[in-house]
């Protein structure tokens, strides 16, 4: 009810007041980190109550206070991280009010400064999770958009820009696999199978990767690269040929 609502603002009105208090008098980034933390939380319930201008004008104060921490902690991944995430839900929250071109921009940005919390210095949450979250953040904006080639882009640059992410390999591999299943995308049959084509290159790369051979996850690829092909992909170097394939040529329905 009401009421919730209102106790659930005084009580982010209150984190923020106490945490911007403690963060302008000690500078502690942790201070900080949470002042934008509680801003996002506030702007999020702004928005749930149909009040976009102060969800708004919160992920703005979120932004300033992130920007003053990562001005003068630039190794701190956790500032990065979570500069991302008001700028991720920000744009998310554009978009889903009908805001694309205000909201576009923040995603995208949202997704680089990701790969600034990746690679900080300390303390960062593991690189690989953060792409992973941040492709699929991304992805689903995209597509929410219809803009599924696009998403594909993405998707393939960020596995060429890291090809030994575990993480991201992995992710990258569900995420193509689930647009090339998609229905009524008015997208020609032929190149949604080379997008399945792509999930299964992705995860035999991530075959490749692995300490101890991973016959579950090599039987999945190959089964993805059946199916690509069934469905009409087309690659430009036949499986057989293509190293991306080398650590799941020796199953036996492997393609010849």
């Amino acid at each position: 009810g009401r009421a919730s609502w209102d106790e659930a603002r005084r009580v982010f009105d209150r984190a923020v007041a106490e945490g911007e208090l403690l963060w302008r008098s000690t500078s502690l980034a942790d201070a900080g980190v949470a002042v934008a933390a509680a801003l996002a939380g506030s702007a999020t319930l702004h928005a749930q109550c149909g009040e976009g201008d102060a969800a708004a004008a919160d992920f703005a104060r979120a932004e300033t206070v992130l920007g003053a921490v990562c001005a003068a902690e630039p190794g701190n991944g956790k500032a990065w991280y979570h500069r991302a995430y008001a700028s991720f839900n920000d744009g998310l929250l554009r978009l889903k009010s009908g805001e694309a071109a205000a909201g576009e921009p923040l995603l995208a940005r949202a997704a680089e400064l990701v790969e600034r919390a990746a690679t900080a210095a300390s303390p960062s949450p593991d690189a690989g999770a953060l792409r992973a979250l941040a492709l699929r953040n991304r992805t689903a904006a995209l597509v929410m958009l219809g803009r599924d080639r696009d998403a594909v882009a993405n998707i393939r640059r960020l596995i060429a820009a890291h090809p030994r992410d575990a993480r991201l390999l992995e992710t990258a591999c569900r995420l193509l696999n689930g647009l090339a299943s998609m229905e009524d995308r008015g997208l020609p049959a032929p190149e949604m199978a080379m997008w399945r084509l792509d999930a299964a290159r992705a995860l035999a790369q991530r075959v490749a990767l692995a300490k101890v051979p991973d016959q579950m996850l090599a039987r999945r690829a190959v089964e993805m690269l059946r199916r690509a092909l069934q469905e009409g992909a087309k690659p430009a170097t036949p499986p057989d040929r293509d190293p991306s394939f080398a650590a799941v040529r020796g199953e036996v329905d492997f393609p010849r």
